[in-house]
């Protein structure tokens, strides 16, 4: 995991990402942006995003597009299982991911929810 403070995982593709990055944007705010399409995703780094999030593996997961890789995953997978998914088909990450000092972070679905996060971190949008 980067030192960056801010730290935005996207895919260049998805829209809401688009969004995202308009929203940041906004509040002028530094981040350190990972194109995890293009770079591909490790295994530590998924262990982190769960544990920043605060969530399970498979709400990192998404469920919709499992079928178009013909990936047989639910609720009951291991970790191991859904992180190996993940590595080889990283689209399936959700998306857009927000992380603040590695300690704290939000699924940005929808990218609104980026607002009240800078601003529970003390970041203010600029005038």
């Amino acid at each position: 995991m980067m030192s960056q403070a801010l730290i935005f995982y996207f895919n260049p593709s998805c829209s809401k990402s688009q969004k995202a990055f308009e929203i940041l944007d906004q509040y002028n705010c530094s981040y350190c942006a990972v194109d995890y399409i293009k770079v591909g995703l490790q295994r530590q780094e998924l262990a982190d995003l769960v544990r920043i999030l605060n969530v399970s593996a498979w709400d990192i997961v998404r469920h919709k597009d499992l079928d178009t890789y013909s990936i047989e995953l639910n609720a009951s997978s291991t970790q191991d299982q859904i992180f190996s998914a993940l590595i080889t088909h990283p689209i399936l990450l959700q998306r857009p991911i927000l992380l603040f000092n590695a300690k704290h972070g939000i699924i940005a679905r929808p990218p609104e929810k980026i607002e009240s996060f800078l601003e529970s971190i003390k970041i203010k949008a600029k005038d």
